[in-house]
């Protein structure tokens, strides 16, 4: 998936970059998930994506891009 630059988009890349550790300790270091996948953007641009945790609790495979989710 290609990003935009997030600046271009009236993100700030620093904060961004905070999110997703944010979510890392709250909710797969606490258990709470096995995985998730974050996406933010605006209109039809992506300043941000990526994948963290495991595809499934038995399995130690990542949790991939292209994952489908129900």
């Amino acid at each position: 998936m290609q990003t935009a630059d997030p600046d271009s988009l009236g993100f700030v890349p620093e904060r961004l970059a905070h999110i997703p550790q944010f979510l890392r300790e709250r909710y797969l270091d606490s258990g709470r998930l096995k995985g998730f996948q974050l996406l933010i953007g605006r209109e039809d641009e992506v300043a941000h994506f990526s994948s963290h945790g495991k595809m499934y609790e038995e399995d130690d495979r990542e949790l991939p891009d292209d994952a489908i989710f129900r």
